[in-house]
């Protein structure tokens, strides 16, 4: 990871330069041809989103920042069954990771997801999925290095 970087969980004073990241990420999907719609339709629904990552104790954000800018972010959440004996098929998200452009292939990402998945251990859960968007290869190839393995395919129609 960057020498002067830390890792940190967000907190509200970080939702608006975390969700500067978030569209930024939603315009990288969109470059590869996915149906997400544009950024600006999405704004309520990402601040939500943050707000729910930043106060659901079932859900948390994690910042990279450096200098006291923001270089990335994880979103994760974790599955809690009511029932226990659904907790060992239970599993956690990785819903969304991002590192600004200029500061890839530093470890920061890894970084983020190492710390994550310590941080997930909490809530015992059977694993993490993640979902990666089939245009994104670099993604594919990220969460690969990180021992993440394909268990399903979901298929879908577009709508005409």
């Amino acid at each position: 990871m960057g020498e002067h970087h830390q890792i940190r969980r967000a907190s509200l004073a970080d939702r608006t330069e975390v969700l500067r990241l978030w569209l930024q990420l939603i315009e990288y999907h969109r470059a590869l041809g996915s149906d997400h719609p544009p950024a600006s339709e999405l704004l309520r629904t990402l601040k939500s989103e943050i707000q729910r990552g930043i106060q659901n104790p079932a859900c948390f954000i994690l910042v990279v920042e450096c200098e006291r800018r923001i270089d990335g972010f994880l979103f994760a959440e974790s599955e809690i069954p009511g029932n226990a004996a659904l907790r060992s098929s239970a599993v956690s998200w990785i819903h969304e990771l991002f590192v600004r452009e200029e500061q890839r292939r530093l470890g920061l990402g890894s970084a983020l997801v190492e710390y994550a998945r310590d941080s997930l251990k909490d809530f015992d859960t059977a694993g993490i999925a993640v979902r990666v968007e089939s245009a994104n290869l670099e993604g594919q190839r990220f969460w690969e290095r990180h021992r993440f393995v394909e268990r399903s395919r979901v298929l879908e129609l577009p709508s005409t």
